[in-house]
């Protein structure tokens, strides 16, 4: 990778830091979205698991049929070590549910982290729309800290939905200045690329390991086992540790 860009984008960020007060890490912000799939992070994929007395164990999750689908996680973190509310698109047309043994009705969004936007989607990925309606969220949860010091940076890559004129717009009229990293640069300028996800992914891998180990019987694995294990991993490596 050629340092040009970055010389050129590290000037600009000093021009935009200097032209919109930005004086506080709690200002910055960079989103992210990464894919976890259990195709591609199974057991079978991964490193040889071993119980507490070395035996190998070869067990498989049992997985509920089309169970196996890409789910998108989008996280969001400023630069003073915050996770916000992150945003995860599920695989689906529509909300699912199921009923609990007492009769009340639990959703896949509920083994989600507290304040994530859930969404279902049928293809993988973050839409324009999604895109958007994550967008007016993101104002509303920013808008004390945008009373506070009235510009807030929000660093992201050139994902096509991350460029859609209504949100960028939304962005603009509320000083929330975006900032457009660099093309084929994202695996260093950023943060979350690089110093997030890549623990993420191995918690993630890790908790599906686990499940594997300890499973006792044939119960089906769903799209609520993904979510939940998705928020173990999000919990260890994403949130804030004091």
């Amino acid at each position: 990778m050629s340092p040009t860009p970055l010389a050129k984008n590290f000037a600009r960020l000093k021009q935009v830091f200097n032209e919109y007060k930005i004086t506080k890490p709690e200002q910055v912000f960079n989103i992210d979205e990464s894919g976890f799939s259990t195709r591609t992070t199974s057991r079978s994929r991964a490193k040889a698991v071993f119980d507490a007395k070395g035996r190998s164990n070869s067990v498989e999750l049992n997985w509920a049929t089309n169970a196996q689908q890409h789910v998108t996680m989008m996280a969001v973190v400023s630069a003073d070590g915050r996770a916000w509310s992150p945003l995860a698109v599920l695989p689906g047309k529509q909300a699912k549910f199921r009923k609990r043994h007492d009769g009340t009705r639990e959703t896949p969004s509920m083994f989600l982290p507290p304040t994530a936007y859930c969404v279902y989607r049928e293809k993988a990925g973050v839409d324009t729309d999604i895109f958007y309606h994550w967008g007016e969220k993101f104002v509303v949860e920013t808008s004390l800290l945008r009373k506070r010091h009235r510009n807030i940076i929000l660093a992201l890559d050139g994902y096509g939905a991350h460029c859609y004129y209504k949100v960028l717009q939304l962005f603009e009229d509320k000083n929330i200045v975006v900032v457009g990293l660099p093309a084929h640069t994202s695996h260093r300028t950023q943060p979350l690329d690089f110093s997030v996800f890549y623990p993420y992914k191995t918690a993630f891998r890790n908790e599906l390991n686990k499940s594997t180990i300890f499973v006792k019987d044939e119960t089906k694995n769903d799209v609520y086992t993904i979510c939940e294990l998705l928020t173990n991993a999000y919990n260890q490596e994403v949130t804030f540790k004091t």
